[in-house]
């Protein structure tokens, strides 16, 4: 979650929502809702998965146990591949219970969370401090979909509470410790903020400068009113072939069983440990160039169009020419992970258009994003909020990346997708087609 970094004087209506927090009755006019955490059951998504890939993890080293016991000769190729199966299923089973254990931990102070929210802001106390929100810097609710475990009894998908932005994306991830669902509290919540529809209308007069000395001059920190950064994510590394580091357990447990035949393949194992060394630093290094071209962030949004940064430039998509921004998911598969889902944020034209961007090249939830594509469009962030006091913070935590697949630099243009080129100062900003961009990444349809 990120928080604004400047912290401003309170406001007079957070008094009421901190003694309602406190369990004391408010003298405020307006009725406060006060929500106080709850640990959500044990067996969690998570849980579930951590159980089955232990149990998988002992299947596969029992099989491989037996069938080391029953080889007859120096060189078996079951019991070679069970034994780096079983390696690969012992790594994913400590990974999902260490997950699993962290998330027990922080569940243990769930009673230290309480939300309270008024028709004037929000409140949120948890163990590391107050954050609030005035009523005019709510953007939006959203509950991220999470991936579908069989046998779990408890959601643990989190609420994305998405804020004016203040320099930097505002959002808060309220954990699953004030309702059974995060559906429920995102409606409740959605009652009391909702916003207008349409506020205002997007701008229609060009910035003064083209889209890429814009660009150039946010990815060096000089923003102007109403830019925000889109920051970059990790979220990529998820899908780097980690396979070829199994590869290199079959080599090792090979050479050191082969026996009189050591001699005979230590020059192929030696080059095949290359190969693969070579496969993972080259994909890292690949990954590094595809990324340098957006000059260490993922997008910027500004009051009159997004802007998105390939090979060959910044494009431009005006506000006035976007349809929409959604998020669809699908799973992926990793040998040391298993199962994850993969995000992609899709922006819309009105000529019918999809562009695809790669989550897990973003720094935030694409729904955040999308929200806030959403908002520009509308023109919502024209407006000065009345309140200067808006948002708090007890300090910056990491925001969680996002896991795609596919490869490429996130960006990736489909069949008849549309961009701006750099080049483009005409009023109306038309979004001109273009053929797929090799430098922009691949479409994660494919």
């Amino acid at each position: 979650m990120r928080y604004a970094r400047a912290m401003t004087s309170p406001p007079p209506w957070l008094a009421s929502l901190q003694k309602d927090a406190d369990g004391q009755a408010s003298s405020g006019s307006r009725s406060v809702s006060r929500v106080r955490g709850t640990a959500p059951g044990f067996l969690a998504g998570d849980a579930v998965h951590a159980l089955t890939s232990a149990l998988l993890a002992a299947l596969v080293i029992a099989a491989a146990v037996l069938r080391t016991r029953l080889s007859t000769g120096p060189f078996d190729l079951i019991a070679l591949l069970l034994r780096t199966a079983s390696v690969a299923f012992v790594v994913r089973a400590l990974i999902a219970l260490a997950r699993c254990g962290a998330r027990v931990a922080r569940d243990g102070r769930a009673d230290e969370h309480t939300l309270s929210w008024s028709h004037d802001g929000i409140l949120w106390r948890a163990p590391e401090g107050e954050r609030w929100l005035s009523r005019n810097d709510v953007l939006g609710f959203c509950v991220p979909e999470e991936r579908v475990v069989r046998g779990a009894t408890v959601a643990l998908a989190p609420l994305l509470v998405i804020a004016r932005p203040h320099d930097e994306i505002v959002y808060w991830s309220l954990p699953p410790y004030f309702a059974a669902d995060a559906e429920i509290l995102r409606a409740r919540l959605a009652r009391v903020f909702t916003r207008d529809a349409r506020v205002s209308e997007a701008l229609l007069a060009p910035p003064a400068l083209a889209p890429e000395p814009r660009y150039q001059r946010a990815a060096q920190g000089s923003l102007e009113a109403g830019q925000v950064r889109v920051p970059e994510g990790s979220g990529y590394r998820l899908r780097a072939p980690y396979g070829v580091l199994l590869a290199l357990v079959f080599v090792l447990d090979a050479v050191l069983g082969a026996g009189p035949l050591r001699a005979r393949i230590w020059p192929t194992a030696l080059l095949g440990v290359a190969l693969a060394l070579a496969a993972l630093f080259g994909w890292f290094y690949w990954m590094r160039s595809r990324r340098a071209v957006r000059l260490g962030m993922a997008m910027l949004l500004t009051p009159e169009e997004l802007l998105l940064r390939g090979k060959h430039g910044a494009l431009s998509v005006p506000w006035t020419q976007l349809a929409g921004a959604e998020v669809t998911v699908k799973l992926a598969w990793s040998p040391l992970v298993g199962s994850y889902l993969v995000r992609v944020l899709w922006f819309a034209t009105l000529d019918g258009a999809r562009m695809p961007f790669d989550g897990s090249f973003l720094g935030v939830p694409p729904q955040v994003v999308a929200q806030l594509a959403e908002a520009y469009r509308a023109g919502a962030l024209l407006d000065v909020p009345e309140d200067e006091s808006r948002v708090s913070t007890p300090g910056d935590t990491p925001a969680s990346d996002s896991q795609g697949s596919g490869g490429g630099g996130g960006i990736s243009d489909s069949e008849g997708s549309t961009v701006m080129p750099s080049s483009a100062t005409s009023p109306s900003r038309e979004i001109e087609k273009r053929s797929a961009d090799p430098a922009l990444g691949r479409s994660n349809e494919s």
